[in-house]
């Protein structure tokens, strides 16, 4: 990035524009850029008359009184850019009322709402974040636009896909270098350096800085974030104390208390186990507190802190229903698909489907959301698996109203006409999805010798995982690719058992193909951060046209259903596969080169599907407590 006084260099159009502004503070502009290089020289400044060119170019050097005009348009420019930025996602209020609940569980949210903003503030240190807030501050006033991109990145740096790569997209008018807190700063943060982490500076729950040696030092969370994990803590207790005498929320009340004590001790075991058991039998709500996720730092490697809580939708539980009749069967599918598996006895509840009211920390998300979560990651061998369905997203009239018009420019007619907003196609698409995490191969499945079908060791003598093999961030997008492509599976697997119709099923293909064709977009918008889940649809879609499941015809995607659930069962072995042997060329396959110009890219239309679906905005989804008493 070419830049000028350390700051982003502006282009010849916009210093020329931007001068217009306010022509008396800068009387000039920049006539022609006779070097090329892009970068605004003294000798090519033009000073208009009446002005003198001894206060801004003096011994052919730019004086203090340019440098102050400069950053003044460099400002101009940052505006227009977050505001820009803002402008890609429409706001979308969620208020869920509680004002139904008895004394005691209202207590309880009030508590609850206290430590959402706690993790808020815990997080921005995980990132890096919290050192801008008193420089942020003053932007309230000055320009509320940035102090809202802040809040809703989380930070100053640009998240949404047409500028947040653009040099002048930050909240902060010092336009800081994203750097985690998580690493010592001023390292390079890439794929050579997450490769040198090993034993408890590889763990996820620690913070790595810099040592007297040579190798770093890892600090416990819990160490490294005491002031604000005590506080958490403490309003976790004070949440349980308000339930503690309430009969049909017991299980809640012990959450509450095992969790203050694993944000002090960083020993999650206990807690999960109990988060684990929760469900709409034994709690009307639905609260998850705890370090999970970690797709939001380079290395993929340290869980971001993060709370979620809602009610349990008890209508939903005929849905579950289904996927408790079948998941241990779906469980010997898997295994049925691959000669290096072999079914496990898994411990796995129905998927909860929670109404969420509060989302704060890595879990919130700036644009679009969550739609729902199999946790916990760390513990799971001994605890099993819980998975969620979180309700709310894509259902207020404007996302609905827009989902038909994404589709109606993408689908050819006889497709079109399977195309659904109902609620429930979604939602066992994503339930699907977070029930396959909970099946099948996990991250930490030992990788197995194709050829003698024993496992492979590392030199300490413990067996290998495809982790080990070939790094978090590929062994990540190998785990999302398998429930995405068992999802798929699972449609024709419902129909073919009579538990879904002809119709429903179809609904459901369409549905999952205008979310994967929606993430292909991202592949040629300017960002140049590409996700796991848009290289997941590129190759599904990809996989799916090659094996005549889809068909591109007259400039819209056509589904061939009668290949579909045969075509994605090919699929889901080879991820199988290539997650249990790290068989180089079944990985290839699987992640494949998603770069403008691969076979890929083109095959998938993704520039052309970027075009189409340019002029729409994102949602981003704000949620809130209501009817508590005062």
């Amino acid at each position: 990035m070419t830049s000028l006084f350390g700051l982003p260099a502006l282009t010849q159009d916009d210093f020329n524009r931007l001068t217009q502004v306010n022509p008396d503070k800068t009387p000039f502009t920049w006539e022609i850029d006779a070097n090329g290089n892009k970068l605004i020289d003294p000798s090519e400044i033009i000073i208009r008359d009446g002005y003198k060119q001894k206060n801004y170019v003096k011994r052919n050097e730019f004086t203090e009184q340019f440098k102050s005009a400069y950053l003044t348009l460099v400002e101009l420019k940052r505006r227009e850019v977050v505001e820009k930025s803002l402008a890609e996602a429409n706001n979308v209020r969620v208020d869920v009322d509680f004002s139904d609940v008895r004394p005691e569980e209202q207590a309880m949210i009030k508590h609850i709402i206290k430590v959402s903003k706690l993790i808020d503030a815990l997080y921005l240190e995980q990132t890096g974040a919290a050192k801008f807030l008193p420089q942020m501050e003053s932007l309230k006033t000055m320009h509320p636009e940035s102090y809202a991109l802040f809040e809703r990145n989380h930070g100053p740096f640009c998240e949404a896909p047409e500028t947040a790569s653009d040099p002048f997209c930050n909240a902060h008018p010092a336009f800081p270098k994203n750097e985690p807190a998580i690493y010592p700063a001023g390292l390079l943060i890439d794929e050579n350096f997450c490769a040198t982490l090993e034993g408890d500076a590889a763990g996820p729950m620690t913070v790595i800085k810099d040592s007297a040696s040579s190798v770093f030092e890892a600090v416990p969370y819990h160490v490294a974030y005491q002031s604000h994990i005590e506080a958490i803590a403490c309003e976790l207790e004070a949440a349980a104390e308000t339930i503690k005498n309430v009969e049909d929320e017991q299980v809640m009340y012990q959450y509450l208390l095992a969790t203050a004590e694993s944000f002090r001790t960083d020993e999650w075991l206990p807690s999960d186990r109990l988060w684990v058991s929760m469900n709409g039998n034994n709690s009307k709500y639905a609260l998850r507190v705890a370090p999970d996720e970690s797709y939001w730092e380079p290395c993929q490697s340290k869980a971001g802190y993060e709370l979620w809580f809602g009610r349990i939708n008890t209508d939903a539980l005929e849905v579950a229903q289904k996927f408790d009749d079948i998941k241990y069967d779906l469980e010997n599918q898997l295994a049925s698909l691959s000669p290096y598996y072999d079914a496990r006895d898994i411990e796995l509840d129905v998927p909860c489907f929670v109404e969420l009211a509060l989302v704060t920390g890595d879990a919130d998300h700036s644009r679009g959301g969550m739609l729902g979560q199999a946790l916990p990651n760390w513990t799971y061998e001994e605890t099993g698996f819980r998975s969620n369905v979180f309700l709310g997203i894509g259902r207020n009239p404007e996302a609905r109203e827009m989902s038909r018009k994404k589709a109606n420019l993408l689908l050819d007619p006889d497709t079109m006409q399977y195309f659904t907003t109902n609620d429930l196609t979604g939602d066992m698409n994503v339930a699907g999805h977070e029930l396959t995490h909970c099946l099948g191969p996990a991250l930490a499945c030992p990788v197995m010798n194709p050829e003698t079908g024993e496992p492979v060791f590392n030199e300490d003598g413990t067996p290998k995982t495809i982790k080990d093999m070939i790094g978090g961030r590929k062994a990540l997008a190998l785990e999302e690719f398998k429930a995405e492509a068992g999802n798929v599976f699972l449609i024709g697997y419902f129909l073919e058992r009579g538990l879904i119709t002809e119709e429903e099923a179809r609904q459901r293909y369409v549905n999952q193909l205008m979310w994967a064709l929606k993430k292909i977009s991202g592949l040629a918008s300017s960002d140049s951060t590409v996700s796991i889940y848009n290289n997941m649809a590129a190759t599904e879609v990809n996989w799916l046209i090659k094996e005549g499941a889809i068909w591109y015809v007259d400039g819209k995607f056509h589904i061939n259903f009668e290949r579909y659930h045969t075509a994605i069962t090919k699929l889901l072995s080879l991820i199988l596969k290539a997650k249990l042997t790290g068989d180089e060329e079944a990985i290839n396959q699987v992640l494949p080169s998603i770069e403008p110009g691969s076979p890929v890219f083109e095959n998938t239309q993704a520039a052309e599907i970027a075009e189409r679906l340019r002029g729409f905005p994102g949602m981003s989804y704000t949620y809130d407590v209501v009817g508590l008493e005062s």
